[in-house]
């Protein structure tokens, strides 16, 4: 039988019971401008299905030192991925929505957890957007 595991959060342990929402991670290509054009165009690829944990939190901006990145809407917690490496350029699908990953963080930087810092980004095609 599989243990909780305590975190860096406080007094927070994990268990595989905890991990109970579905979400797909995606690549997100930008590509850019034709030419005359000002309009770029993003598409999305090399998707994987994760375990995690998605808490709604408080909208904080989140600044980069000089300017504004986005607005915190979620906290996802999941295990380490081998191999793959999720940055800012990813997108998270949980229930129909995609959330645009402000903040990357490797807890403890032992592999083990990531946690994702995720504001609401929309639909997936810019038509809907419009």
């Amino acid at each position: 039988m599989a243990k909780c595991q305590r975190i860096r959060r406080k007094k927070r342990t994990v268990c595989v019971g905890d991990l109970r929402d579905e979400i797909i991670i995606w690549d997100r290509d930008i590509k850019a401008p034709a030419f005359g054009s000002a309009e770029q165009t993003q598409t999305y690829s090399n998707n994987q299905t994760v375990w995690a944990s998605v808490n709604t939190v408080r909208g904080k901006e989140i600044f980069n030192g000089t300017q504004l990145v986005g607005v915190k809407t979620h906290n996802i917690l999941m295990r380490f991925i081998d191999g793959r490496e999720i940055t800012q350029e990813n997108v998270v699908e949980f229930k129909g929505n995609y959330y645009d990953v402000l903040e990357d963080q490797n807890l403890e930087e032992r592999d083990g957890w990531l946690e994702l810092s995720c504001g609401v980004l929309g639909d997936k095609t810019q038509e809907n957007n419009q």
